[in-house]
């Protein structure tokens, strides 16, 4: 990164701890603007909230969609969809669980009907489809971003939710990233929790990076902060 604001414009910084607090919420938002963070996540009743708060700064509200396992009707998703976008343009990033199960079933035709979908209904906002690779094979991560290249609409294929137990790992980074060949950029989440690990995943071919600990991470390259 060439400087602390690059790094920051690369973060959507995430706070989705169930017992997290109003206050919590709060400040988290705050402190996220002020380091310029590309976009927060919060807990979805909060939402509006983050909104209200973010509006004319330069960090957006990435909201998460069919969350955290992905397995909910496509109306249902699209419903969630709706909801989010009636708050307005604030909310700027879907984030939108795959259908895993659906993918385990081998039932690619499903999927990639679900993705389409999802991709029209999201033209006018950044859509990344979660794909939980810690759970996929390298044939599933190939046939999975083999099919989301291919999608119109789609902008970033997301690693991980960070709930389903195992970290993302640069090998399935690398996976993905050679088998989109560039056609939509990668957002690393579930383990990313340094600086350390941010450049790591830079290197595999991360573009974007979902974490938890955003504020630490900017702390390690100016303490002052």
């Amino acid at each position: 990164m060439d400087s602390l604001r690059d790094l920051c414009r690369t973060i959507d910084n995430t706070l989705l701890r169930q017992d997290v607090s109003v206050v919590e919420v709060e400040e988290f938002v705050s402190r996220s603007m002020e380091a310029r963070f590309r976009t927060v996540v919060v807990p979805p009743w909060m939402v509006a909230h983050a909104v209200s708060m973010t509006e004319n700064s330069e960090t957006g509200v990435s909201v998460v969609i069919g969350f955290p396992l992905g397995y909910h009707p496509l109306g249902v998703k699209l419903a969630e969809i709706d909801h989010y976008m009636e708050m307005g343009s604030g909310v700027t990033d879907f984030d939108v669980v795959l259908n895993l199960s659906a993918l385990k079933s081998g039932m690619w035709d499903y999927v990639e009907s679900e993705i389409r979908a999802l991709a029209g209904r999201l033209s006018d906002r950044i859509f990344k489809l979660i794909v939980e690779t810690p759970l996929l094979s390298e044939y599933e991560i190939r046939k999975i971003g083999r099919i989301c290249a291919g999608v119109d609409g789609l902008d970033y294929v997301k690693t991980s939710s960070g709930f389903c137990g195992s970290p993302t790992t640069e090998d399935q980074v690398r996976i993905l990233a050679e088998t989109m060949m560039g056609e939509k950029r990668i957002k690393v989440s579930g383990g990313v929790r340094s600086m350390a690990d941010l450049e790591r995943f830079v290197v595999v071919g991360g573009d974007v990076f979902g974490t938890s600990s955003g504020l630490s991470i900017i702390k390690e390259t100016c303490p002052v902060l």
